[in-house]
C-alpha cells in the first residue's frame, strides 16, 4: 500500500515532504549538546555515498534496496560474521524484502534480534524505540547492530539516535547503517565523525538508479561502518 502510495504522489509533494520531515533543525541544541558530550568511543571506516557502480541485486525491488542490502551483507562478511556473532537487526521492518533480508541474517547466524517500533507477529521480532535508551542486557552486546535506511526517518535527535545505536555495540564490534539525503543531519554527523562523507563519482537516486523510481530522483543514499573502541 506504502509503494502504491508513493506512485501515486507527485515528486514535487514528495520533495516538500522530504524536505520538511528531514529537518533537524529543531533538534539543533539537544543534537548539540550529544555531540558535546558523546560517551563513547569509536573508529569511523567507512562514511560515503553509495555510487552506481556497486554491486546491486534486483531481488530487493525499491531503487535504494538493490544496493543497501547487499552492501550491508557484504560488509558483515568483510568483517567476519559467523554463525556466532551477534546482530541486531533494528528498525527490521515487517513484509517483502525486508522479510527477505531477516531471513538471510538467520540463515547466517544463530544470535540474531530483529527490533521495530512497531509490533510484528513474524517469529523472532520485538518492539524497540530507537528513541529510548536500550535496554541492559543489550547494552555492550552485540558484534554487529544494523539500521538499513530509517536512522534519517525517526522524528528525534539523530545524534541521540546514533548513541543508542552504538550502545549496544560491543567494544570491537561494528555498527553497519545506511541512510538517504537529504534525510540523515549529515553536518551533524561530519562534525561527530570529524570527516567529510566520501564523494564518489556517481551518486545513486531514484532516478539514475538500475531499479528506476523517479518519485525518488531527488533522494541520494548512504552508508557508515562505525567500530566501537
Amino acid at each position: 500500500m506504502k509503494s502504491f502510495i508513493l506512485d501515486l504522489t507527485p515528486p514535487i509533494v514528495l520533495r516538500w515532504y522530504n524536505n520538511f520531515h528531514g529537518r533537524q533543525s529543531r533538534f539543533s541544541k539537544r543534537n548539540n549538546l550529544a555531540l558535546a558530550n558523546f560517551p563513547m568511543k569509536f573508529e569511523v571506516l567507512d562514511f560515503s555515498y553509495i555510487d552506481k557502480s556497486f554491486r546491486f541485486d534486483f531481488m530487493w525491488g525499491w531503487w535504494s534496496r538493490i544496493y543497501e542490502y547487499p552492501l550491508v551483507l557484504d560488509q558483515l562478511t568483510k568483517l567476519g560474521w559467523n554463525q556466532d556473532s551477534t546482530i541486531h537487526n533494528t528498525c527490521w521492518g515487517s513484509q517483502g524484502c525486508h522479510i527477505l533480508f531477516k531471513d538471510q541474517l538467520e540463515e547466517k547466524t544463530t544470535f540474531v534480534i530483529n527490533s521495530d517500533i512497531n509490533p510484528s507477529t513474524v517469529e523472532n521480532t520485538t518492539v524497540f524505540d530507537l528513541r529510548k535508551n536500550p535496554p541492559e542486557e543489550w547494552r555492550n552486546h552485540f558484534d554487529f547492530v544494523l539500521n538499513v535506511s530509517t536512522l534519517e526517518e525517526i522524528r528525534f535527535p539523530h545524534v541521540v539516535i546514533f548513541e543508542n545505536l552504538l550502545a549496544m555495540v560491543k567494544p570491537g564490534g561494528h555498527l553497519i547503517a545506511t541512510f538517504d539525503l537529504p534525510g540523515l543531519d549529515l553536518k551533524m554527523f561530519e562534525e561527530l565523525f570529524k570527516c567529510k562523507i566520501r564523494q564518489v563519482q556517481e551518486r545513486v537516486n531514484g532516478q539514475n538508479s538500475p531499479y528506476q523510481m523517479s518519485q525518488f530522483g531527488q533522494l541520494e543514499v548512504g552508508f557508515m561502518v562505525v567500530r566501537k573502541l
